[in-house]
Order: C-alpha cells, then structure tokens, then sequence
C-alpha cells in the first residue's frame, strides 16, 4: 500500500513553546524554598574486603588487616592516598588515592554512610564494618545543605516550564488531533492545516514496512490494513504509537498480494 500519514508528536511542539527569562524568575521567586541542594561529604577509604560467610579465621584476619593499616594512616595522615593504593580492594577507587568525591545522604551503604555523616571534616575514623569489608575512612570535606541561586538552577527551571507546557499544548491538541481525522474522514489536510503539521507519503510498502512507519505499533497496522480502511480509504483513528506520539494515516493506494 502507499499511504500517507501525520504525527503529531509532544517533542514537536515544545520547539514551539516559549519560555521567557521573566516567567523563570517567577517560578524561582515563588518556589525558592524547594530549590536546595542536600547536605554533601567529600571522603576516601581503604577497603579490606571480607565477606559475610568469610571463616572466624578469614574475618580476624580482615579485622587485624584493617586494624593496623588504620594505625598507618592515623601515624601518618598525609600518606592516606598512598596507602589506600596499597591496601584498598575497591576497584573503583584504591587507583585515586581512595577517594569517593562528593555524595550525598542514599548514595553509599548504610555504615560507610552514617560514619561518614557522624564526622567533621579532616577526621579519620576508625575502621567501619559492612557487607564489603573494612573500610578506614578518611573525611575530606562537608557541604551543608543550602538554597540554590537563581543561576545555580535557571535552566532546570526554564527546562521545567517548557516541558509542562509542552504536555499542555500536547493534551489540547491532541483531542484536536483525534476530532478532526475522525470528522474529517477522507483527508488528512484538515488535520495537517489546523495543526501545522506535515503530510508524509510512503512509497508502496509492506505491512511489515508499514509498521516501521508506525514506530512498530501493530495497532496502526491493523488499522491501516483494515476492511474499512482499504475499500473506502477513509483515514484511521488517532492511535498514540509511542508516549506523546499520536499518528493517523489511510491509504491511497493498495495491491492485494498474490503468489
């Protein structure tokens, strides 16, 4: 069949949304007390790897380990980097020195975490005990919790209003969208010209192409290809073939298949 079709799609129309530097100070000025970054922790740590089911032999073993590489760092606390890529098992940071960067509350297991939240900056503190292992942790920096500045979250905010105006201009012209390749049932043009969008025309395709068109939506195939659609190429219903993609097609011209 060759067939044409329009989408009608939520990405489209957010380019046509428009979101001035005066609404995003509104929104910034209305809500500043939502705008705040959680309290953060710079640290670095050792790890001494034990596991759970470890034999008591294994887990003394871990534990005196853990026990004298903290005695090291606390004789000698500038050579803390040095000594994590000596001893740490943690492949993902005894490379750097041990050294996590920035995170806040929810980002590390729970006994790493509330050590590290317990602490001031610069301490160091004895072994802890998790599901890993050891780990002797150094602490490197606290960020308190604090309001962001404008600049700090203008464009999360402009962002922000455009997508919610862009699923509001989404919702009403989709129920546009849905009226007018229903009432106008033998055209498309009604629909393209009230919404500003364009007619698509395949080649002759396959049901299988046919599909492709549709993002693999089989719902739009079965319309297309439907006893309706075929003798009176009258245009499908509006079939939502992805979220926030809504598309209609019909057919203009078809060839049975034959063997």
């Amino acid at each position: 069949a060759r067939i044409e079709y329009v989408l009608l799609t939520q990405e489209a129309l957010s380019t046509l949304v428009v979101v001035d530097a005066g609404d995003v100070r509104k929104q910034y000025e209305a809500n500043a007390k939502q705008y705040t970054a959680d309290e953060e922790r710079s640290a670095a740590h050792i790890l001494i790897p034990v596991k759970p089911d470890a034999s008591a032999d294994d887990k003394a073993a871990a534990r005196k380990l853990a026990d004298d590489v903290f005695a090291k760092a606390k004789a000698a606390p500038a050579q803390f980097a040095e000594l994590a890529k000596e001893f740490s098992k943690d492949p993902g940071s005894a490379a750097q020195g041990g050294d996590l960067g920035q995170f806040a509350r929810g980002s590390m297991v729970k006994p790493f975490e509330d050590a590290v939240f317990a602490a001031k900056a610069g301490d160091l503190l004895a072994p802890v005990q998790s599901d890993f292992g050891w780990h002797i942790i150094k602490v490197n920096g606290v960020r308190p919790s604090r309001t962001l500045s404008f600049d700090d979250v203008k464009v999360q905010i402009e962002a922000d209003l455009r997508k919610q105006r862009s699923a509001a201009k989404f919702a009403t012209s989709a129920d546009q969208f849905q009226n007018l390749v229903y009432e106008q049932a033998d055209s498309l043009d009604g629909v393209a010209k009230a919404l500003e969008l364009k007619i698509e025309t395949s080649p002759l395709v396959t049901r299988t192409q046919a599909q492709v068109l549709g993002m693999g939506n089989a719902k739009f195939v079965q319309a297309l290809f439907s006893p309706e659609s075929l003798q009176s190429k009258r245009n499908t219903e509006a079939i939502e073939v992805a979220p926030g993609v809504l598309l209609a097609g019909r057919i203009l011209e078809y060839k049975p298949g034959a063997a």
